[in-house]
């Protein structure tokens, strides 16, 4: 599926053509950590792209649909990894350990936006886009998951989507503002955030964002993120008004989407300063249920464990997918395949090269392959399995073949 504006800079930068509708100043959550916090992210942006590290986005790491993804697919996420022999549950305290009464006391204040941040492209200072300390994500797993029955890797997964996904919503909420700022020809969104009747919004903003990413949880296709739904709603049950709100939402899209239609009308009067509702179905001016549209947000996963003497800790962020190398298994099975299923082949190493949160991959760690082994979906009915060499950080496409020749069923 093709977006509807040709891409996001084109989106973003059409705003500079409406006065008012980007600054130069930084535009905080309403409830965030403010200049600090910004700068902060800038020194990490800066040192991480210098040195290779973190979660740096490429621009665009989606260029449309094709057959090959179902409809109900998500973006994924990177994926943390371990080391051999370790022991993931120590490893998992000491980083969760790290900040964590700072974030427990944060999350009474912030909610889900302790843990990860939205940094809104109305604002010029800073990169924007999705920010999430790799700290935050183990506070989060050991906050709400401690004694879900997950492994401590499954714990940091689902903890990281579960940020991710409410962050995406507060960038399609941007991106559908941005849409409205572009139609009136007038600026919505700054002036809605510096009015009196601001937390109008916020509020309603933070709920459908818990909401949505509870949602997720819940009707994943991963029995981890199911089994940790109940334990996630009642730690989010814990937190301020608005992200404790969401459940009056999550069962039902049809709320969901009712209460997006609520907080885009209710930007536009107090942005525009109408207090009429207009009679136009504006949420749908809103991505969130265009997967290929939420995987274009930019994605910083900050790997700060080193500023708290963790430096040393054997945890790998798998982004991409950067070169693969053939083993002869390989080759023979895809040659035997259908010319059809051959072609996808190098589309989907574009796409691991771009980002293995990309909808449509399907890419997941591969337990019955062993230590390091992943799973990617070419086609609905042929998967790749894929070996992560954590010695050199290398990969090797090692099999591929139909579902039930994969193992998978």
């Amino acid at each position: 599926m093709k977006p509807i504006y040709p891409t996001l800079d084109a989106l973003i930068e059409g705003l500079d053509a409406i006065e008012g509708a980007r600054r130069m100043d930084h535009v905080t959550e309403l409830d965030g950590g403010g200049q600090q916090l910004a700068k902060e992210m800038e020194a990490y942006r800066v040192s991480s792209s210098a040195s290779g590290k973190g979660l740096m986005p490429l621009e665009d790491p989606a260029d449309g649909r094709d057959d090959d993804g179902d409809v109900g697919d998500e973006p994924g996420s990177p994926i943390f990894w371990f080391a051999d022999g370790v022991d993931e549950e120590d490893v998992l305290k000491r980083l969760a350990g790290a900040r964590g009464e700072e974030y427990r006391r944060l999350a009474l204040v912030r909610g889900i936006d302790a843990f990860g941040w939205y940094m809104t492209f109305h604002q010029k200072a800073y990169q924007w886009g999705v920010y999430v300390p790799v700290t935050g994500v183990a506070a989060l797993a050991m906050a709400a998951l401690e004694t879900t029955p997950i492994d401590p890797l499954a714990k940091l997964h689902v903890a990281l989507r579960f940020i991710l996904a409410h962050e995406r919503f507060h960038f399609a909420a941007d991106v559908g503002l941005a849409q409205i700022e572009r139609i009136v020809e007038k600026p919505v969104y700054l002036p809605t955030r510096d009015s009196a009747r601001r937390d109008e919004a916020s509020l309603l903003e933070e709920q459908i964002a818990t909401a949505f990413a509870l949602r997720q949880m819940r009707y994943s296709r991963e029995p981890n993120e199911r089994r940790a739904y109940r334990d996630m709603g009642n730690y989010v049950r814990t937190m301020p008004k608005g992200y404790r709100d969401a459940h009056s939402i999550v069962n039902s899209r049809h709320a969901l989407e009712g209460e997006m239609l609520n907080h885009a009308q209710t930007c536009w009067e107090i942005g525009l300063g109408l207090d009429l509702r207009i009679g136009v179905e504006l949420h749908h001016l809103y991505p969130a249920f265009r997967p290929y549209e939420l995987v274009r947000c930019p994605t910083h996963v900050l790997l700060d464990q080193a500023r708290y003497e963790l430096g040393d800790l054997p945890l790998f962020l798998i982004n991409s997918v950067p070169s693969l190398r053939e083993s002869r298994q390989f080759e023979k099975q895809l040659d035997r395949l259908p010319e059809s299923v051959r072609d996808k082949w190098p589309n989907a190493c574009r796409k691991l090269r771009a980002s293995v949160a990309t909808p449509g991959l399907d890419f997941k760690p591969w337990p019955k392959g062993g230590q390091g082994c992943f799973s990617v979906r070419i086609t609905r009915g042929v998967r790749a399995h894929l070996r992560f060499r954590a010695e050199d950080q290398s990969w090797i496409a090692e099999a591929i073949g139909s579902h039930t020749e994969m193992g998978h069923g």
